[in-house]
């Protein structure tokens, strides 16, 4: 599978990177949505997934989600966050993310769910 994954902070995608390739999977990591789209454009494969922070100083991920749909309707998008968010998990689910994961992440239910989207269900 590959996935984009989207976070300011560094550790957070190298530590999942790492993670994610581990698994088996081709990751792309981003530090803002902005690089995120310059690279999904530069590509010659589209993404399988997108998982991105929900607060970036560029771009919060509600906004990444909704460009990201536009451009990109059927890429699965799941959203994470350290931080209470201001709107409920059931927003980001009504805009089309299929799953929300607060950080800490724990790398066993970050494995469930991207096996569950692999095998073709949507939402989790």
């Amino acid at each position: 599978m590959r996935i984009y994954l989207v976070d300011d902070e560094q550790i957070v995608t190298t530590t999942l990177q790492g993670f994610l390739a581990g698994l088996g999977h081709e990751v792309i990591a981003a530090s803002s949505a902005r690089e995120l789209f310059e690279h999904l454009v530069m590509s010659s494969r589209p993404a399988d997934l997108i998982i991105s922070d929900l607060y970036m100083p560029d771009q919060n991920g509600l906004d990444l989600v909704r460009e990201a749909h536009q451009r990109y309707p059927d890429v699965p998008i799941v959203l994470m966050t350290g931080y209470v968010p201001t709107f409920s998990p059931q927003e980001a689910l009504a805009q089309g993310v299929c799953a929300y994961l607060r950080k800490p992440i724990h790398l066993g239910e970050l494995e469930l769910l991207i096996l569950r989207l692999s095998q073709g269900r949507a939402r989790v």
